[in-house]
């Protein structure tokens, strides 16, 4: 090859980098008194991710200030640490975090998850700028997930290959989530309301199907869940925990399915 497109290449792998890592991504956690499981998923993080972030938050829905010493031990001296005084819920939790974000995009992040391979954060920014209608990025491993939900149509750019969620393989559900992923904040901006004013996660992924928005997900997910069976009871939305909770939600779901008002 001859010196000058070589270095023409090296200049253009150079430029793209620099375009690239001048986005700028916010990194927003919550967590809920749950410092096991939060200091494991900070550690992979950390391990993982090699592209530089904007802001980094945490938010502690427990009123326990312990969450700054896992925090910084985990070694982010930087992160901006906020403690609700009073335990106020997902949805409002994350409604204050967001507040705080001045980055382009939001890498959003939950307590209990595992990290397993790096360059996702790379790989979701060329997705989310392929599409404005893709609302977010899903990196959960794939084998967790629902095989109908993450089994739709293949596409590939850039050597990234992903599943698209088709809006109808659930009325209510795989619109949006909150499990580790990219999305832009102007999103969150263009609702005109909190999260909290439209209700739970899955009312918010109804509202951004409606939108016309879809989600996707890497066929190759960098991350697992670690807190299963250690769901944290909010004390606005209820969510069924315990097994005769989960049984009488299931018999309601299927009863309105069955009257048509799912």
């Amino acid at each position: 090859m001859p010196a000058a497109l070589k270095g023409l290449g090296v200049f253009v792998s150079w430029w793209l980098n620099t375009v690239m890592t001048n986005r700028k991504v916010s990194f927003v956690l919550t967590s809920c008194n749950r410092f096991d499981l939060l200091k494991p998923t900070l550690e992979a993080f950390k391990a993982q991710n090699a592209y530089p972030l904007h802001q980094f938050i945490v938010i502690e829905d427990s009123g326990k200030e312990e969450v700054r010493d896992v925090v910084v031990a985990a070694g982010f001296t930087d992160a901006q640490i906020i403690v609700n005084e009073k335990q106020l819920g997902q949805m409002a939790s994350i409604d204050k975090a967001y507040a705080e974000v001045t980055g382009e995009f939001i890498f959003h992040c939950e307590d209990d998850w595992e990290f397993y391979r790096p360059g996702f954060i790379e790989e979701s920014i060329k997705l989310l700028d392929s599409d404005e209608k893709i609302v977010q990025v899903a990196i959960r491993d794939r084998s967790e997930m629902y095989d109908w939900a993450v089994n739709g149509e293949k596409k590939e750019l850039d050597g990234i290959a992903y599943r698209v969620i088709a809006p109808d393989v659930h009325p209510r559900w795989f619109g949006y989530s909150f499990n580790p992923g990219l999305r832009r904040l102007k999103q969150f901006k263009e609702i005109g309301k909190s999260f909290a004013a439209i209700g739970h996660e899955n009312e918010i992924s109804m509202h951004f199907k409606a939108l016309g928005y879809y989600m996707v997900v890497l066929e190759n997910g960098a991350v697992r869940h670690l807190g299963r069976r250690r769901t944290v009871r909010d004390p606005v939305h209820y969510r069924p925990i315990t097994r005769p909770e989960k049984w009488l939600n299931s018999i309601k779901k299927r009863w309105r399915k069955l009257a048509g008002r799912y």
